[in-house]
């Protein structure tokens, strides 16, 4: 793969031609990438709206605390701004001279990439993040398909014991009215005993791994059971 700061425009045509040879690792890259000049506006503005926030919290600081605070605080913020405006700068730069994607097509990419088997992409996918929130009235038929295929999707992961997957599916099934906030919740069946032995076998793993695993998982688990013996 051709270094993650190259222009996607002098790459594009390559990797494009890869991807419809098969290529999975291509199509992700292909993916990501017009993912990332998709949202550049987006960023932009949220950007903007963090540094006006965060000027405002300076000056509060300002106001009241010591010049050796003050001083602190302003080094900072100077470097986190530094810091943001960089990695805005060199993203917008990578994506100069491509046509900005539309939402349909960004999960289009994400569907192809994932459907030639890249790990990444197929976490993606079947999550349902490669839809936006923002274009789902022109990604229909991006909609269906993601409908027809995800389920089954999500579960081929899980049987390979991918553990991030495995915590969503335990979400998407469980017994409660929030997992259908998520398009993997909507797409798969309610399924008690299911979520339960996710959240167990997610927790084994974590342990086997010296981790204990979040309060927040343990509580998951703890509302599965008793839901599941009910």
């Amino acid at each position: 793969m051709p270094p993650l700061d190259t222009p996607l425009a002098t790459i594009l045509p390559d990797l494009e031609q890869r991807a419809a040879a098969g290529d999975a690792a291509a199509a992700c890259r292909i993916a990501a990438e017009r993912a990332t000049c998709g949202w550049l506006r987006a960023q932009r503005e949220h950007h903007l709206a963090w540094a006006a926030a965060e000027q405002k919290k300076f000056e509060i600081t300002s106001a009241s605390a010591s010049p050796e605070v003050v001083a602190q605080a302003a080094r900072q913020l100077d470097v986190e701004m530094s810091r943001r405006e960089a990695q805005l700068e060199a993203n917008e730069s990578r994506c100069e001279g491509v046509e900005v994607p539309s939402p349909a097509s960004i999960a289009a990419n994400w569907r192809r990439a994932a459907r030639l088997g890249s790990p990444s992409a197929m976490r993606y996918w079947a999550s349902g993040q490669a839809i936006q929130p923002n274009g789902v009235l022109d990604a229909l038929d991006e909609l269906a398909a993601y409908r027809a295929g995800a389920p089954a999707m999500a579960h081929l992961l899980v049987r390979d014991g991918d553990l991030a997957m495995t915590l969503l599916m335990a979400t998407a099934t469980a017994p409660l009215s929030s997992r259908t906030m998520s398009l993997l919740g909507q797409a798969v069946e309610e399924d008690a005993a299911l979520s339960l032995a996710l959240y167990r076998r997610a927790l084994a793993a974590l342990e086997a791994a010296g981790d204990p695993g979040p309060a927040t998982l343990r509580l998951a688990c703890g509302s599965a059971s008793k839901s599941s013996a009910a």
